[in-house]
């Protein structure tokens, strides 16, 4: 009864001092003030009710849930592909964990099997669905002064070829990285690449940026630099290579957040070399905005894709042009974030140049297979080794072209909506011809078979989804119908893709793109 008695009087107490100080706070206060108080409580009130209600869906439960990586299109041991998941949900074994096919019927969810001993069944769980997100600042689509369609195209390459003003802006970002890292890594060499301008906005630019900053150091190095941060391999063995360039391009992020030089964005740690984007002050050479970079470790591919973009120039100018242009309307029309399932730029340019050298259907060559470039053909692992019985087709000269970047990128599309075989041929810059697939080396499951041209045997297209595999060819099929009109307008290619929009109550809506 006593404690019962105390803890109500202390309760009179706290109630109390509270009345006391909000009189307190209210005597100051004159007629104007309350006034001013009772109306923005009313507006406040009528605001909310005019807001519409969405009625949230109940989060499905995970407990006792398992992961299982669903197939991918392709083989690269090497790479963790960035999939769908299936959940199997129930206490099974781990070895009973269920894989299914990644193309799901049409129509419906695909059902998961029951699990045994009556179990609950499986969810199939994929990427979440793109929607259209409100923006301050929309990017929209290029305008042009040229109303002929060469004409437009040449005046977007002048916009877009990278300039010294760009190496320069993009070779100061890379010191300033050296710099603020030497601390932690002071024998990495910082090397930084633009591949493309600098000025003016462009969309999907920080999801996909221009500028790549690479640290390379020894592995051996930096897993004894990276003490606290690392684990070696278990009973002694090799270290896993991914696992360290991701405890790297973590601790460089840590260091160049914490000195104030770069600005996190967003991670890529699924990817085959894990990478970060990050967001650079405005400089000279950068249009007077940030400047967003990709930073990873020991990455071989933005050297490779400086490589050929560079010496595809120096063999055919025209091949340099359509790259670019290739691999703007890419970007523009949400086709190369790899986060998502699509190809990547860098995927992008070996497509180019597979293109110029066996898609031509007269038969035109306009580059060698790889063997046959100057400075590339060095950094082959092996030359050029067709598999038994593979037909290989190679001009013995190179045919100097006198098309334009606008006529080659109106065949480059025509080529793989119409003639290419996406589910059973093999696109190989390394043998420079038109080949199906055999061996062992690539899967022959529908979807996409890219090799990469310097790591024989690795499907640079195995972490496509069936989504957007979908959307790679609703892409290339609206880009051949713009194509074909003869009053062909660049800027309404170039439209920047949207997602579509989303109901209140989740559902999207279906949108034409075209």
């Amino acid at each position: 009864m006593a404690s019962n008695f105390q803890s109500q009087v202390a309760s009179h107490q706290r109630h109390a001092m509270l009345v006391l100080a909000a009189v307190c706070a209210v005597l100051p206060l004159d007629n104007s003030h309350f006034v001013t108080l009772l109306l923005g409580a009313v507006a406040f009130i009528l605001l909310q009710q005019l807001q519409p209600e969405v009625e949230r869906r109940q989060p499905l439960s995970r407990k006792g849930c398992k992961v299982a990586r669903v197939p991918t299109f392709g083989r690269c041991s090497k790479v963790p592909p960035c999939n769908p998941v299936v959940r199997a949900c129930g206490n099974h074994p781990k070895s009973n964990t269920t894989q299914f096919p990644k193309t799901l019927p049409d129509g419906a969810a695909a059902a998961a099997p029951s699990a045994e001993n009556g179990d609950a069944a499986c969810m199939i769980e994929t990427f979440k669905p793109e929607v259209r997100k409100p923006s301050a600042l929309p990017v929209v689509a290029p305008t042009f002064k040229s109303l002929d369609w060469e004409a437009q195209v040449r005046e977007l390459l002048e916009q877009i070829t990278p300039t010294d003003e760009a190496d320069t802006a993009v070779a100061r970002i890379a010191n300033t990285v050296k710099r603020a890292i030497s601390q932690i890594l002071p024998e990495a060499d910082v090397t930084g690449f633009a591949t493309s301008s600098l000025a003016g906005r462009q969309a999907f630019g920080v999801a996909v940026p221009e500028a790549d900053i690479v640290i390379s150091i020894s592995p051996a190095v930096l897993s004894s630099r990276l003490q606290g941060r690392w684990a070696p391999g278990r009973n002694g063995g090799p270290p896993d290579l991914h696992k360290l360039h991701k405890s790297a391009v973590r601790a460089c992020t840590d260091r160049l957040v914490t000195l104030s030089v770069l600005k996190f964005r967003r991670s890529a740690f699924r990817e085959s070399e894990p990478k970060v984007t990050m967001m650079a002050p405005p400089g000279p050479g950068t249009g007077g905005q940030g400047v967003p970079v990709s930073i990873s470790v020991n990455s071989l591919k933005p050297f490779h894709n400086a490589a050929l973009l560079t010496e595809c120039g120096q063999i055919q100018p025209c091949a340099k042009e359509l790259i670019l242009l290739v691999r703007r309307w890419a970007k523009d029309r949400g086709l190369c974030h790899a986060a998502k399932g699509h190809l990547p730029p860098y995927v992008w340019t070996l497509l180019t140049v597979f293109y110029l050298q066996a898609g031509k259907e007269n038969g035109q060559s306009l580059l060698p297979p790889l063997d046959q470039f100057r400075s590339c053909s060095s950094l082959l692992k092996n030359k050029v080794r067709a598999p038994p019985g593979l037909a290989r087709q190679r001009c013995e000269a190179i045919t100097q072209s006198s098309e334009q970047a606008g006529a080659l990128f109106k065949d480059f599309v025509f080529f793989y909506n119409e003639r290419f075989q996406w589910t059973g041929e093999l696109a190989s810059v390394r043998l420079g011809c038109r080949s199906a697939i055999t061996g062992r080396s690539f899967s022959q499951e529908p979807g996409p078979n890219i090799e990469d041209p310097f790591d024989e045997g690795c499907n640079l297209a195995e972490g496509m989804t069936a989504a957007s595999l979908a959307r790679l060819h609703e892409e290339l099929s609206r880009a051949q119908k713009l194509c074909s009109d003869p009053d062909a307008s660049l800027s309404e290619l170039l439209e920047p893709w949207a997602p579509p929009e989303q109901h209140a109550d989740g559902d999207q809506v279906k949108e034409d793109l075209e």
